[in-house]
């Protein structure tokens, strides 16, 4: 009986990474096998043997003490989206834990749109980190932020290293949805929803002015992870 639970609990673990590709970790933890046996599921897959996982150093960048102290926030362009190409990124730099929403632009309403959203998933933070893009320094964001009691704090200038969890974050999320698309039109939201869960069985990191007019058009301009 013992072995045959085993058996299942491989059945359920493999036909998830099928469509999931979680990481070694993860797998092992959300269905309690060894993690030689997640290991080999990885191994196993031609996805992940086609597209190498990315290392897992996400930068030395400051970092919360818990969750929700810091996060990063950004705006990465994923053309296989088309007009939904700008997908805003937010991390969490104490746990790892990544939202992200896909926007037809990335102008103040975009950008708050996205911190709505990720503020129903992962609560309200006490800090955003962003760069000094023009899209996070007009004015109706960072009322935005006093709104909400969130200190907005920008990045060193011309730094590229002053994001680094978040643009580390860019490039494992492209390469989670193209992973997760298979060579075929997958979509929007099953690709971003597929990467959300995905990220939430991951460990924490290792390393050192609108009207209102624009919220009727949200759902038409804006698909985002659910």
């Amino acid at each position: 009986m013992r072995q045959a639970k085993g058996v299942l609990k491989l059945d359920f673990a493999y036909a998830s990474h099928s469509f999931f590709h979680q990481n070694a970790q993860g797998l092992s933890k959300q269905f309690q096998i060894p993690l030689t046996q997640a290991k080999d599921i990885i191994r196993a897959c031609p996805e992940c043997q086609r597209l190498t996982p990315l290392p897992a150093q996400t930068g030395v960048n400051p970092r919360g003490l818990r969750s929700n102290d810091i996060w990063q926030s950004d705006v990465t362009h994923y053309s296989p989206f088309g007009r939904l190409q700008y997908v805003h990124v937010s991390v969490d730099t104490f746990s790892g834990t990544l939202c992200a929403s896909a926007h037809t632009g990335e102008k103040g309403c975009d950008i708050r749109r996205h911190w709505t959203h990720c503020f129903a998933i992962l609560g309200l933070p006490k800090v955003i980190k962003t760069d000094h893009g023009p899209r996070y320094t007009s004015q109706t964001t960072p009322s935005f932020s006093q709104q909400w009691g969130i200190d907005h704090n920008f990045g060193i200038p011309h730094n590229p290293t002053g994001q680094a969890i978040v643009e580390h974050s860019h490039a494992l999320l492209k390469h989670m949805l193209q992973k997760q698309k298979r060579g075929n039109m997958a979509t929007l939201a099953s690709c971003l929803a597929c990467h959300e869960l995905d990220n939430r069985h991951r460990e924490p990191y290792t390393t050192d002015g609108d009207d209102g007019s624009e919220q009727g058009q949200e759902n038409s301009e804006t698909q985002e992870t659910v």
